[in-house]
């Protein structure tokens, strides 16, 4: 413990010693943030969000680049006029535009969840007056794929759609209600459930083939799997998540077939239906490293994978239980 805590004050010294931080600008001047939020580099310059004032009066928070210079710090557009906040999230960079959400005024009426884009020659402009909230941009091949939600459909679930050649949103599938998607390799994952089901939030794991949106497997047939976290690992040449099925919260694994999509391993065996709830996938030394919890001997922990259930093992209980115990009484 002594050592740990020499090392951590000889790291700290040394990083304050070397590290200067400096303002780089004070957006809303005085003792007020400005909340700089969901930076993002496009064309050399950073943008994001931010609250700011313009002649001692609040313009709310609006889209505001910097090249890193205080002189190239500036408002790139109040969205929303007056005091209100466009509140400008969810960028994404591609075919040299930034394209985001925001309110907007629209016809004279304030809406929200607004499909927005900028680039330089034409400024902030509006990509889409039904297709709102866009979000989980994928790019497979040369197209975008995202899920968004279109007021002129019915109903208004979240759809999967794809950029056409005008970079105009398309629908890629009319008959899925979609809460997430992921590129796997040249595949679109998806998390969702079909229009038509007795339940449109019994989300299960469903594929793009390229025209519709089918269900690949049902994880579980009782009940909402909601896979998601979805990590294509290069190491296994397969995609881990994390699904709820019948054991609970647990990892799976896929190939994208149905006969190639199964739970990794049942790690938490506390009872039938307790969850491991496994996260943080990453490749490291040939295998797939994760978090997760056996429910019994160990809290969060390291574990590691090859790939099967015999190769799927606890990397190191760091912290043990017993321990713990031992040092509470």
């Amino acid at each position: 413990m002594r050592k740990l805590n020499f090392l951590a004050i000889l790291l700290g010294g040394l990083l304050s010693a070397q590290a200067t931080f400096s303002l780089v600008k004070d957006i809303y001047p005085g003792a007020v943030g400005s909340i700089p939020s969901n930076l993002t580099v496009y064309n050399g310059k950073m943008y994001f969000g931010a609250a700011s004032t313009v002649n001692g009066s609040s313009i709310g928070t609006e889209l505001w680049e910097s090249d890193g210079t205080e002189a190239g710090t500036k408002l790139v557009s109040d969205i929303m006029p007056g005091n209100s906040s466009s509140t400008p999230n969810a960028m994404y960079v591609y075919n040299d535009k930034l394209y985001f959400t925001s309110a907007a005024v629209i016809n004279g009426s304030s809406n929200f969840n607004v499909f927005m884009s900028y680039d330089s020659a034409n400024g902030v402009q509006n990509v889409s007056t039904t297709v709102k909230s866009p979000s989980n941009y994928t790019v497979i091949g040369n197209r975008l794929y995202f899920k968004a939600t279109n007021s002129a459909v019915t109903p208004t679930a979240s759809r999967l759609y794809y950029f056409d050649s005008n970079n105009q949103p398309v629908i890629a599938d009319d008959n899925t209600n979609v809460a997430l998607i992921a590129g796997v390799g040249n595949q679109i994952l998806a998390t969702a459930q079909y229009m038509n089901a007795s339940n449109i939030y019994n989300y299960q794991l469903f594929a793009y083939d390229g025209t519709a949106l089918n269900l690949l497997k049902t994880i579980n047939p009782s009940a909402m799997a909601y896979p998601q976290l979805y990590y294509t690992s290069s190491v296994l040449g397969k995609t881990i998540f994390n699904a709820v099925g019948p054991n609970g919260n647990e990892p799976y694994v896929t190939d994208g077939t149905e006969q190639g999509t199964m739970m990794l391993k049942d790690i938490n065996t506390t009872n039938a239906s307790a969850g491991s709830f496994t996260q943080n996938f990453i490749d490291f030394k040939g295998k797939v490293f994760f978090t997760g919890s056996d429910g019994n001997t160990t809290g969060t922990e390291m574990y590691t994978t090859d790939g099967t259930a015999a190769g799927t093992v606890l990397f190191k209980d760091f912290v043990r239980v017993q321990e713990v115990l031992l040092q509470k009484s």
